[in-house]
């Protein structure tokens, strides 16, 4: 059971909602949204230094966002996908500031990508018929 309380515009720059369990001294406040995809969005991930976003979506397609900002630093589209888009699944950051990135499509590729350069550094495919991949 949440209350929602909507506090007007005159109170902050930006209209937030404000959620929050009865009893709790924790609440939720609505910053920003992200994105503007028509895909759906199966996984994200914060940066190690909580400066980025990594959304990984239906269509295929990595999205990576500035936290502080809220707009879009990066787009990873694996070009060798063409007619068939599988979603990302999974999405892992490597260690701070190397701007390396993990994502997992559900046809069984993992492809580690340079985030600042766009560019896929290493994939590996899973062989076999059950294309299995948990990161």
């Amino acid at each position: 059971k949440y209350q929602k309380l909507v506090m007007k515009k005159a109170d902050l720059a930006i209209s937030h909602r404000v959620f929050h369990a009865p009893g709790s001294r924790h609440k939720l406040i609505f910053k920003m949204a992200v994105g503007d995809s028509k895909a759906e969005c199966f996984t994200c991930r914060f940066d190690n230094d909580d400066k980025y976003l990594a959304m990984g979506f239906s269509d295929g397609i990595i999205r990576i966002y500035n936290v502080l900002s809220g707009k879009q630093s990066a787009i990873l589209i694996n070009k060798e996908q063409q007619e068939i888009k599988f979603p990302i699944t999974v999405v892992r950051w490597y260690p701070r500031g190397t701007g390396i990135l993990v994502g997992v499509s559900s046809e069984g590729t993992m492809r580690w990508w340079d985030i600042f350069a766009g560019k896929v550094l290493h994939a590996m495919v899973n062989p076999g018929d059950k294309p299995d991949i948990y990161a």
